[in-house]
């Protein structure tokens, strides 16, 4: 067993982060996994226009993470994530279900090579 093989994995990597099973590129560590649950609030002043009432729904979740992207046995020639390809989060980071809407050209960091990926969650699996 490599040094760099993980013999065991609680879901948690880093500080932010987890091991997540994408449905064709598949074991991918994502770190730092950045969601976004933005709102929009419906305001109705009184006739002055002071605050009178507001109510705030929920808009669409989206969220950025940097990819390690696995590699060839020669620490080249990383493996590709394509737009469309998905994961579940563990329980802890909300369990839901993420679609990569967009992704940078890989570049190598030191020993690894990463990607930045912008995410979707999905509301109808």
């Amino acid at each position: 067993m490599s040094e760099q093989t993980a013999f065991f994995n609680d879901g948690g990597v880093g500080h932010g982060g987890f091991i997540a099973t994408f449905f064709t590129a598949g074991l991918i560590i994502l770190d730092p996994f950045t969601p976004d649950r933005p709102s929009m609030t419906i305001e109705m002043p009184n006739q002055i226009g002071a605050p009178n009432k507001q109510a705030s729904v929920s808009k669409y979740d989206t969220a950025t993470a940097t990819a390690q992207l696995n590699c060839d046995s020669t620490g080249n020639n990383p493996e590709f994530i394509l737009r469309g390809d998905y994961f579940t989060a563990p329980a802890n980071f909300g369990g839901e279900t993420w679609y990569v809407d967009r992704i940078s050209t890989p570049q190598r960091s030191g020993d690894f090579w990463k990607s930045e990926l912008g995410l979707r969650k999905v509301y109808n699996p």
